[in-house]
């Protein structure tokens, strides 16, 4: 087990559970200590681009400050009950987003759910290419940093491959920064035509809001619970955020609750994710990581062409928003996406329903493809 040069133990340490004896109170100390620095650099950031009025500041400036913080040496360190926290709150919220309406509006998906295994495949494929070609990637490393998605399990999957772990991380990391980065000031720029509220994109929405009646809360607490036992026990991708979501979905949708969670309520979740994305480069080398980043920018632009050309194909067809469009294919991941759905209220049921087939695509086709390659390659 490696210790940082202050004493501390590694944030890979700490979460994967290897500090099987109780701390000692100077540890816990160091560990707390580590913790307030990570929040406090995250704060610096997410104050400044407040300030700026830019896009989702309060996501997009922790991950800044704490990325340059990260690369500059410094080791931060989110506990996973923290961002487990997170996930839950988002989830509540975007399931308490849905009402008896979206019973009528699924209908109109099976066109964008048909696009989304479409590219799925075109992006993976062009990728693959593109690493092959121009980053020098063997075939089995090529597509897992191909793939637009299901990230933990595709870093999974890699390791157990017998993939390049680093050359798959940092562009895949790098492609989920990049997303969240530039997927609000894509929109942004398009204006009108993405059918968004633009005063929703810059600083925290100011909407009114009531505490919901006990029975309503009681509900909200079941749904929760069972949400959750369901998500773990069916093996749901992201069971924290995506148990919740169904749980209190049901409870809408049926009639049983009527919650209205303000955005305010998504800030801390914000926060949070930010500064916890932006904790993934610490101990990478400076050039490592602009080389491999560089290759993951490119990939990304691959990917967000084909993006961009079935999300004009979509708006041409069907009457959904191209903003819930853009967002519900963008290779991001599914908390990052649906929390920007959210935060711009553009229809988290809809983002949420279409990462989710994603994530199953990926899920039944990637290990048949990848033994396909590794045996192609013995």
């Amino acid at each position: 087990m490696s210790k940082t040069g202050h004493g501390l133990y590694t944030v890979r340490d700490i979460e994967s559970n290897r500090l099987t004896m109780s701390p000692s109170p100077p540890t816990r100390l160091n560990i707390a200590l580590t913790l307030l620095a990570t929040l406090a650099i995250g704060a610096v950031g997410a104050l400044i681009f407040n300030a700026l009025s830019w896009p989702l500041p309060w996501m997009l400036g922790s991950l800044t400050s704490t990325l340059i913080g990260s690369l500059l040496g410094f080791k931060p360190f989110i506990p996973m009950k923290l961002f487990t926290a997170m996930l839950l709150i988002l989830g509540i919220y975007a399931g308490a987003a849905l009402d008896p309406s979206l019973l009528f509006t699924v209908w109109h998906w099976p066109l964008s759910l048909i696009g989304m295994g479409v590219l799925v495949v075109a992006t993976t494929a062009v990728n693959h290419w593109y690493f092959r070609r121009f980053a020098g990637f063997d075939k089995t490393t090529a597509l897992f940093a191909s793939v637009p998605g299901a990230q933990s399990l595709v870093l999974i999957m890699s390791a157990r491959s017998g993939a390049d772990e680093k050359q798959v991380l940092i562009p895949q990391i790098t492609r989920v920064l990049a997303v969240i980065y530039f997927v609000p000031l894509i929109l942004v720029g398009l204006g009108d035509w993405t059918g968004l509220d633009m005063d929703r994109i810059r600083g925290v929405p100011e909407e009114a809001w009531s505490l919901p009646d006990g029975l309503s809360i009681l509900w909200l607490l079941v749904a929760t619970g069972l949400g959750l036992l369901v998500a773990r026990r069916l093996n749901w991708p992201q069971p924290l955020m995506i148990g919740p979501l169904a749980g209190v979905a049901l409870m809408q949708i049926t009639g049983l609750t009527d919650l209205n969670i303000p955005g305010q309520a998504l800030v801390p979740v914000q926060f949070v994710l930010g500064t916890y994305l932006g904790t993934k480069f610490a101990r990478i080398r400076w050039r490592t990581a602009i080389i491999l980043s560089g290759h993951g920018i490119v990939a990304l632009a691959l990917t967000v062409v084909l993006v961009a050309l079935m999300t004009l194909l979509l708006t041409l067809v069907t009457d959904i928003p191209p903003a819930a469009i853009f967002l519900a294919f963008a290779p991001g991941g599914l908390p990052e996406m649906v929390l920007i759905a959210a935060t711009l209220n553009a229809d988290p049921a809809f983002v949420v329903i279409h990462h989710v087939v994603r994530f199953l695509i990926i899920a039944i086709a990637l290990p048949w493809v990848a033994d396909k390659i590794t045996t192609g390659v013995r």
